[in-house]
């Protein structure tokens, strides 16, 4: 699946720049799976980064449970593409660091839409949000073409596993 003879991380990259919101799931202390959406900013090593409430059910069941799954989805007309994650979700807590990265989020999702949490961040630091990394263990794209020219082309792609987790 990559693109101009990418490679998959490449790949992958490109394809979180130009989107900005995922599924997140998680789990509660209950065994019971949860997903939300989130508007995300991602850096060079794959991580991504997102903000929540400390009162959502995300981020209670993250306390409980760091463990992840991702989904982020690209509809266009003559293709799909998806790509799947799952990772460990640590909250940032040095304030210069969730600033800078707060930031990074408004100046890729803030012009397009009036977020809550970005317009509480823009007035300072706020004890009632929480910034997470998520670091992945593992990744997957997938791309479904309704022009299906190259028989050969992989529909699925791996882009990181990492055995030991």
């Amino acid at each position: 699946m990559a693109l101009n003879n990418q490679s998959p991380i490449q790949t992958a990259l490109k394809f979180l720049q130009t989107n900005q919101s995922a599924a997140i799931g998680t789990v509660s202390s209950l065994g019971r799976p949860h997903v939300a959406t989130v508007y995300y900013l991602n850096d060079k090593k794959l991580n991504i980064y997102f903000v929540t409430s400390i009162e959502s059910r995300k981020f209670k069941n993250i306390k409980f449970n760091p463990c992840v799954a991702l989904a982020i989805s690209q509809d266009l007309p003559w293709v799909k593409r998806t790509l799947h994650m799952t990772g460990m979700a640590y909250r940032i807590e040095s304030l210069d660091q969730e600033q800078k990265i707060i930031k990074q989020l408004w100046l890729k999702v803030g012009r397009k839409t009036t977020l809550p949490f970005l317009l509480i961040y823009d007035r300072g630091y706020s004890e009632e949000l929480a910034l997470f990394k998520v670091v992945p263990i593992e990744m997957t794209m997938a791309k479904f073409s309704s022009r299906n020219n190259d028989k050969n082309e992989a529909l699925f792609t791996s882009v990181i596993v990492l055995a030991d987790h």
